[in-house]
């Protein structure tokens, strides 16, 4: 998977839940990533400033990952097969 522009995550998973949301009316859904970094130069922590307590990290335009697992809130962990 690749994402596209500048993407906000926090190593704090209460801070991360505060800013995902989900709409039923529209399918959207919240969603989580639990990212293991293989490469110290795809991200910046942003450990500076007046948010501190977010714990932000900022993944920079065009990183990868590769998801290994999908959770759905209404169905049990699986693994992806192929990886």
């Amino acid at each position: 998977m690749k994402l596209s522009g500048y993407t906000s995550t926090s190593r704090n998973r209460e801070q991360a839940e505060s800013f995902s949301f989900n709409n039923q009316d529209s399918g959207i859904k919240k969603v989580m990533f639990h990212i293991h970094w293989n490469d110290a130069h795809s991200h910046y922590f942003m450990n500076a400033g007046a948010f501190n307590h977010e714990e932000e990290i900022l993944i920079y335009d065009g990183t990868s990952f590769v998801v290994l697992s999908v959770l759905d809130e209404q169905y049990q962990e699986y693994e992806l097969q192929g990886f």
